[in-house]
């Protein structure tokens, strides 16, 4: 423990760095993406060469309160396996599919990843959100009894 906090300070005092306050450090902050809008960030590889392509597509639920973050777990839940199925395996989009929760700057999130050295990004985008699309309209008519067969 002492050791660590000798080490810090060697390495503050040899690059000459000085301390701030809490209150100085900059602030984590996270924009409100427009509601049913897709906002596209896109970059090339710097190696012209490289075959593979990616796309993480991050939908924002919302500030994550105890109630949102609980459905935001139930939805996960629901569409682990069908995301994997649907995506990699029927599909076979990509060599890569994960999925989950973010939690980032008190907001949470529900990503889709899917690398690929078979599709474009614009290509993989289109087939995730279809699959979004189709399985969440699939929750949302959910009876009753299975959603809290679900639950339990």
């Amino acid at each position: 423990r002492g050791g660590a906090r000798d080490f810090t300070r060697g390495v503050v005092r040899r690059l000459r760095l000085g301390w701030c306050s809490a209150a100085e450090l900059p602030q984590r902050r996270m924009a409100r993406l427009p509601a049913g809008v897709d906002v596209v960030v896109s970059r090339q590889h710097p190696n012209a060469k490289e075959p593979n392509s990616c796309t993480y597509l991050y939908a924002q639920l919302g500030v994550c309160t105890l109630e949102r973050h609980a459905r935001a777990l139930m939805m996960a839940q629901l569409l682990r396996e069908p995301c994997y199925d649907v995506l990699r395996t029927k599909q076979q989009l990509g060599y890569i599919v994960w999925r989950g929760l973010e939690i980032s700057c008190g907001v949470v999130g529900y990503y889709v990843q899917v690398v690929s050295g078979n599709y474009s990004a614009g290509h993989l985008h289109a087939r995730i959100n279809a699959f979004l699309h189709a399985h969440l309209a699939a929750l949302e008519a959910m009876p009753p009894g299975a959603f809290r067969q679900q639950r339990a």
